[in-house]
């Protein structure tokens, strides 16, 4: 991220090669597979759902380089797509040879998944970046295909680099637990 000077003094993502998001595609789909996962939904979201989330919780962004504030991908082995309205372009933040495009609401996450599953596939999810209506919709539509929906402990991509939660941050932070401010 850059941050710019103006009307509100922003941040603006730099754009990346396809090449960056097509080799973090690759490492959150090993992971998958590492995991049992067929598949995983990444929303713009944070663990409060807030309707903007910090660069911290930017999941999305980092596989993609999608820079709206409202959007979800979806990846399985074989292919991967954004799903976001019409008020973003994505074809200069995101690669179509990478991600198909999906426009919302005219189709879902639920129905591009029961599009491309098959019976006996496992599609992870963060249930903390998603409400309980949100999994049980797409729950229902996957078992109707005969796979399902699989909550996660801990989301996939923090694990590959695009998380919130780098173990760097974390150590830092452990370090800080139970002290007050003046016993450092």
């Amino acid at each position: 991220l850059v941050r710019s000077r103006g009307l509100g003094d922003v941040y603006k993502r730099q754009p990346m090669s396809s090449a960056i998001h097509a080799e973090r595609l690759a490492r959150v789909r090993a992971e998958l597979a590492a995991r049992g996962l067929d598949g995983f939904v990444v929303p713009i979201s944070d663990e409060h759902m807030s309707e903007y989330v910090g660069d911290y919780a930017q999941r999305m962004a980092w596989l993609t380089g999608f820079g709206g504030s409202a959007g979800t991908a979806a990846g399985l082995p074989e292919k991967a797509a954004v799903f976001i309205d019409g008020r973003y372009t994505v074809r200069d933040q995101v690669d179509g040879s990478l991600f198909d495009y999906v426009g919302v609401p005219q189709s879902s996450v639920a129905e591009w998944l029961g599009t491309n599953v098959s019976a006996g596939r496992r599609i992870g999810f963060d249930p903390w970046l998603h409400g309980i209506d949100w999994a049980r919709g797409l729950g229902n539509a996957l078992k109707a295909k005969g796979a399902m929906l699989v909550a996660v402990d801990a989301n996939p991509l923090d694990g590959t680099g695009g998380g919130a939660h780098a173990e760097a941050d974390l150590c830092a932070f452990k370090g800080w637990a139970g002290r007050t401010g003046g016993a450092v």
